[in-house]
Parts: structure tokens; C-alpha cells; sequence
């Protein structure tokens, strides 16, 4: 081969890289919001039966879902990298203020059944208390592995 023609093939796997590279981030962005979404749907279809989660939240968070997933069929070969990261942004913003009324236990949001008494049948019990902090744990633990932010719920553990 001729020195010319090492060189050209160089160059040019050297912009191909480029270009796979960014194909690749972009398959893994999609990827990511993909999972994301598919990960908020399953919890909240796991937290309709043991969580009270307001209608207007549960709509909100099915409907935003909803809109990223047909966001995600119609714009799979044109959305670039900063385009599925700004839709998990939008989507994340909504589910974790929900994840945050649980946890903080505001508005409608809390346990129903017997584990965990409402706040008119909660009388100051340690066993109460206990529950209450295993609770929130628990959605907390919920909220880390959909987010991925296991390090949020290991220091508000160590911290409480």
C-alpha cells in the first residue's frame, strides 16, 4: 500500500469513529430514557395497591409516560443525545415530586391497610414510628433503584 493511501484510510477511520461514537451515545441515551420510563411505569402500577397516590399524580405520571414512550417511537432516528436527556429530565421532574409527597407523606399521599395507621390512628407508638421510618425506607429504596441515586438514600439512612 502507498503511503497516501494509509493515510486516507486512517483519516477516515478516524471520522467514522467519531461519527459511531456519537451514535453510540445516542443509542445508550435512548436506551436510558427508555428504561426510565418503563421503570416509573411499573412502580406506580406496584404503588396502586399498597400507596394512596392521588388520582391527579397517578394521571400526570401515566400521562407524561405515555408521551415520552410515543416521543421515543416517533423520534428514534432523529433525537441526538441532549434530546433524550432533556425528556428524562421532564419525566423525572414529575415522578420524583411524587416520590417526595410519599415520602414526606403531603397531600393524599400515604399507607393504607393496617401496617401503618393513618395519622388520626397514630398515637405516638414506637411501633408506629418504627413502621412510619420502614415505609420510607422503603419508598426511598424505591426511588433509588429507579434513579439510580443509591447514595441519597444510604446518607438520609445514616443521617436519621
Amino acid at each position: 500500500m502507498a503511503v497516501n493511501e494509509i493515510e486516507r484510510k486512517i483519516s477516515e477511520a478516524e471520522k467514522y469513529k467519531a461519527e459511531d461514537e456519537k451514535r453510540q451515545k445516542n443509542v445508550e441515551a435512548r436506551h436510558a430514557l427508555e428504561k426510565y420510563a418503563y421503570s416509573i411505569r411499573g412502580v406506580m402500577s406496584s404503588m396502586e395497591d399498597s400507596f394512596e397516590v392521588s388520582e391527579e399524580d397517578k394521571e400526570r405520571i401515566n400521562d407524561k409516560v405515555g408521551h415520552v414512550l410515543q416521543w421515543l417511537a416517533v423520534n428514534v432516528d432523529y433525537a441526538e443525545e441532549a434530546d433524550f436527556e432533556l425528556m428524562h429530565g421532564v419525566l423525572s421532574s414529575i415522578f420524583n415530586l411524587v416520590i417526595v409527597k410519599l415520602i414526606k407523606g403531603e397531600d393524599n399521599c400515604g399507607v393504607t391497610g393496617s401496617a401503618v395507621g393513618s395519622s388520626s390512628n397514630n398515637n405516638g407508638s414506637g411501633k408506629s414510628r418504627w413502621l412510619s421510618i420502614l415505609v420510607k425506607f422503603a419508598l426511598k429504596a424505591i426511588y433509588s433503584a429507579v434513579t439510580g441515586d443509591i447514595i441519597g438514600v444510604i446518607v438520609d439512612c445514616l443521617s436519621n
